[in-house]
């Protein structure tokens, strides 16, 4: 067999991994549902509403490159029924858990914030958990498939991240209990949210792991296996404009309180298209218009797509990660700040 067949056999037991159906609400399975919902982590009716083209958004997506054998990073239309789902709730749970999000429009409310980085966390933690089981459905294969050239190292290489995605599954189901404790008690919230004055060229969901912040300074050290602290962002929209909403949960105030007055230093010019190369730095969850894409130039298309496969296999960050490289593929400017936390940056 060769190669490119072993690798489109295990890419297929990887996307069973990430087809796993069940329900991530705090009462599960109390009260759920049969039918497990495919859950969009950005609601189809904000999508079709501000991104959507023809039915449909597009995404940076990886697919099985011939030669040399390997992934390829590329644009790809996805329709929006698809687009930024997971099975992380059932249908009951899933409706009645984001009416507040799905029934009124956005508009910074301290419950609305708090259940889009609940969201995010149970998005993160479904990956997470799809993630180590994709590695156990590799290892599987490759151990009755021993002779598969060049994946030997990436194996060990495999064995060595294990402890590190166990520790962030720990993590994450922590973060999940926090932000659940925060959707009836807002008291433990703290956010900051920017509305801009243009409306939203991409939207996404994605719960991370600060390492650095915006200037390059370390706020944790994810080498090691301990508590780590993330932070929610949502690029979203608030009425017909773009809105960029951090979130986090009081305990994260040592690192995500650094890691935001960081990014209020910089020139409120450059904020948004720092925010657009983030968001692609940490998310693959990333949805946008088709032709805003177009209408931009190639070497912002190249420094975006670069971001996709970051912090994925053997594409490490590193410190200067979030630094200014340039991107100057939006034009908007800050409209109003929404401050939900006791910092200011200096």
């Amino acid at each position: 067999m060769r190669d490119i067949e072993h690798l489109q056999i295990m890419l297929e037991r990887k996307r069973r991994a990430f087809a796993r159906k069940y329900c991530l609400h705090p009462k599960a399975p109390v009260g759920c549902s049969r039918k497990i919902a495919a859950a969009h982590s950005v609601q189809r009716a904000i999508l079709k509403e501000h991104i959507a083209r023809e039915g449909h958004v597009v995404q940076i997506k990886a697919s099985v490159h011939v030669e040399p054998v390997g992934m390829l990073w590329a644009p790809e239309r996805v329709g929006v029924n698809e687009a930024t789902t997971f099975f992380g709730f059932c249908a009951t749970h899933d409706a009645e858990l984001f009416r507040p999000l799905e029934s009124s429009a956005f508009c910074f409310e301290r419950d609305q914030i708090a259940l889009l980085g609940y969201r995010a966390v149970c998005r993160e933690l479904y990956q997470k958990q799809a993630e180590i089981a994709s590695a156990e459905a590799v290892r599987s294969y490759v151990t009755v498939n021993p002779r598969i050239i060049g994946l030997e190292a990436k194996l060990r290489r495999d064995d060595a991240l294990r402890m590190g995605r166990i520790n962030a599954q720990i993590n994450l189901m922590n973060a999940r209990n926090a932000y659940c404790s925060m959707i009836s008690d807002a008291t433990q919230l703290r956010y900051y949210a920017v509305e801009f004055t243009s409306p939203p060229v991409c939207l996404c969901s994605v719960a991370f792991l600060p390492e650095w912040d915006f200037e390059g300074r370390c706020l944790q050290d994810l080498r090691f296996v301990e508590e780590f602290k993330p932070i929610c962002f949502s690029a979203w929209a608030s009425g017909d404009r773009a809105a960029a909403v951090f979130c986090w949960h009081e305990s994260a105030d040592s690192i995500c309180v650094p890691f935001v007055d960081s990014l209020r230093r910089i020139p409120r010019d450059r904020i948004a298209n720092r925010l657009l190369a983030m968001a692609f730095e940490f998310s693959e969850n990333v949805v946008f218009r088709e032709d805003w894409w177009e209408s931009i130039s190639e070497p912002d298309r190249q420094r975006i797509v670069a971001r996709a496969p970051s912090g994925v296999g053997d594409f490490e960050r590193v410190a200067g990660c979030l630094a200014d490289d340039g991107l100057s593929a939006i034009r908007s400017e800050i409209k109003d700040e929404h401050i939900g936390y006791g910092s200011a940056p200096t």
